[in-house]
């Protein structure tokens, strides 16, 4: 999965800050924006249903729509042959993680805590790791369930995949800025925090995950959850899980 960098005019911000308050002059991105007239996005190409590319290779999906406008749980996806539905069941298997990922470091952290003698390899990307379950060379890949759930509707063999059946974490899931704009990201918070309220987000979310997304037209059908249906109600920056609870 690549990063990659689009650069937007920036007509939807130059009405907040196109006329600043005289003691208050536009500094950092607010400022940079304002004298380009445009905005810089990175965004993933193979992160589906948040970000990734269509078939006009143009970037799509529920972040950037954020975007232009920011919780998930860590499970692991299986071959739906074998049954796998908890930790228990994985015990003395061979798992995989995304090298580089958080969840890496929590499945080390719940192999040795519950004792559970996983040997736990290590794909470059998602797609790798997904074909190391496809291939026999790990019994079950760990990710944030939502991200599996794009993973398995786009594989060649969606039917073939099961999520197992416990969460073990809630990633709270965010867009990123440039550290210490504190006005730039109020900026964004405000736009989100009244995205949010007005009720408008329930549209976004139900156009990228329950309804067919391109270019195939999978649908994810994957139900909004009572944490998420409570951030939207009563938005946070908190990065702390239990804040999402």
């Amino acid at each position: 999965m690549m990063l990659h960098i689009a650069r937007l005019l920036a007509l939807g911000l130059s009405i907040v800050i196109g006329t600043p308050a005289p003691a208050q002059p536009l500094t950092g991105v607010l400022k940079r924006i304002k004298d380009s007239g445009e905005i810089t996005l990175g965004h993933r190409d193979a992160s589906v249903p948040f970000s990734y590319l269509d078939d006009k290779q143009q970037p799509v999906g529920y972040s950037m729509d954020l975007c232009l406008r920011v919780v998930v749980s860590t499970r692991f996806i299986a071959k739906r042959d074998g049954n796998l539905k908890t930790l228990a069941d994985l015990r003395g298997k061979t798992v995989v993680c995304t090298a580089g990922t958080n969840t890496l470091a929590r499945v080390n952290g719940l192999n040795q805590k519950q004792n559970l003698g996983m040997t736990i390899l290590t794909g470059k990307d998602h797609a790798e790791s997904l074909l190391m379950v496809d291939s026999g060379r790990a019994a079950a890949f760990f990710e944030d369930d939502i991200l599996l759930t794009g993973l398995a509707a786009n594989s060649r063999d969606p039917a073939s995949w099961s999520i197992g059946a416990e969460a073990y974490s809630i990633d709270p899931y965010a867009l990123m800025l440039p550290r210490g704009d504190a006005a730039f990201k109020a900026l964004v918070d405000r736009a989100l925090v009244e995205y949010f309220r007005s009720g408008a987000i329930m549209a976004t979310y139900d156009k990228w995950f329950a309804k067919p997304i391109p270019p195939r037209e999978v649908t994810l059908n994957f139900p909004l959850s009572a944490p998420l249906r409570k951030a939207f109600a009563t938005p946070t920056d908190s990065p702390d899980p239990a804040s999402y609870e």
